[in-house]
């Protein structure tokens, strides 16, 4: 049987930040979790040749006030992100 647990003490070191109080620990997350769905979307993505299809695949995929939400951020946000300061 394959054991886990040295991946998920790795994930850990990623994702908690862990402070000890007395004998206990005390777990936070490094990362919102707008932050994380952003990564795990940009992962997806990576994986694609053809990112700007898969793009349109999801964007079809949302709701009305969802694809709203997105076209009011992608209106609001610098032409390249990259260079945001």
């Amino acid at each position: 049987m394959r054991s886990f647990g040295g991946e998920l003490r790795s994930d850990c070191k990623r994702w908690l930040e862990r402070v000890t109080y007395g004998r206990a620990f005390h777990y936070s997350a490094l990362r919102s979790a707008d932050v994380y769905t952003a990564e795990l979307m940009e992962r997806a993505l990576h994986s694609f040749a053809d990112r700007a299809n898969a793009l349109m695949r999801f964007a079809g995929r949302l709701a009305a006030a969802e694809a709203a939400a997105l076209r009011e951020a992608l209106n609001t946000m610098p032409a390249d992100p990259a260079t945001e300061s």
